[in-house]
């Protein structure tokens, strides 16, 4: 497994092997993608450079350097041999070039939105590209029915089994609050649920009980939401539940934010295991995460989060 892992990274790192990449136009985004995988070769994709009518002016970022304006775009493709063309500003390519980008794809090149990209790279929407007009009457963040359905069927089913097996672990904890506190065992907050719909969601109380944070880090906290999953309040993969007064707060606030209230809430979520992978989470980037899950909803996608949770927590 070393040896192998030591190999693809070799290879991944070798501008021979990398796929080469080509920005048509220059933009914030194209640059943060850009710059990210400059810093992480092992993604096996190689920046070369950008074409722009727009010449940059002498305080340009040097990110990704300028290779002259879209003139030399069949001169760049056979000198640069690009794998890729990654359209960052859709303002300056013109229609009239639509022949000419069919012929590059005919020929193997792909051609694609820089939006598209980041999302691969880095498993979110940006939203700067989630806001123009023409998505505000796109159903691209209506979660798929016939995946909603399903993921209706295998959640509780889970949710039992689990209730069943982790059902020691969940008297142990139960004892622990109970006796370490002398309170309550169990809180019901007030959550948002499908459709910003309040339901109560169930949670071992920790506040003043020996040892509350460790049960936190852990998750074992959440296990009473498995009741939850049962009555079809929530999944076992989802966006976050929040509280129905911030989350009414930040839906009048960021277009969008309600969008994430088209699927149930989970106990744990696409960006609940990359919450902290990059600093102190904001509100716009966990929507950012929570936009993708709903776009890209798969078992698949769920059956990954759940290995991601289960390595978060315990190992």
């Amino acid at each position: 497994m070393i040896a192998w892992r030591l190999l693809f990274d070799a290879a991944a790192r070798d501008e021979k092997v990398a796929q080469r990449l080509l920005f048509l136009g220059i933009s914030p985004t194209a640059r943060e993608l850009a710059s990210h995988l400059q810093s992480h070769p092992e993604l096996g994709i190689l920046p070369l450079g950008y074409l722009s009518d727009q010449k940059p002016g002498p305080d340009a970022e040097s990110t990704l350097p300028w290779l002259g304006g879209f003139a030399l775009l069949d001169a760049v493709i056979e000198n640069q041999e690009p794998g890729s063309l990654v359209i960052a500003r859709r303002e300056e390519i013109l229609p009239v070039w639509s022949h000419n980008f069919l012929e590059l794809g005919f020929g193997g090149i792909r051609i694609e939105e820089v939006s598209a990209l980041y999302e691969r790279t880095f498993g979110r929407i940006h939203a700067s590209d989630a806001w123009p007009p023409r998505f505000i009457v796109a159903d691209v963040f209506e979660p798929d029915p016939a995946i909603s359905r399903l993921q209706d069927i295998y959640s509780p089913v889970l949710a039992a089994g689990l209730l069943l097996f982790l059902a020691p672990v969940l008297l142990a904890v139960a004892a622990w609050v109970r006796f370490s506190s002398g309170g309550p065992i169990l809180v019901r907050p007030w959550r948002a649920g499908l459709d910003a719909v309040p339901f109560r969601l169930w949670r071992f109380r920790i506040a003043g009980v020996s040892g509350g944070q460790w049960l936190r880090r852990r998750g074992l906290d959440a296990l009473p939401q498995l009741l939850n999953v049962l009555a079809g309040q929530m999944l076992l993969v989802g966006p976050a539940a929040e509280r129905p007064e911030y989350a009414a707060t930040l839906s009048g606030l960021i277009p969008f934010y309600s969008q994430r209230t088209r699927v149930k809430p989970g106990i744990t979520g696409w960006e609940q295991v990359h919450r902290f992978e990059s600093g102190a989470p904001d509100t716009l980037r966990r929507l950012e995460y929570d936009l993708y899950y709903i776009k890209n909803l798969a078992p698949s996608l769920d059956s990954a989060v759940v290995m991601l949770a289960l390595k978060e927590r315990f190992l």
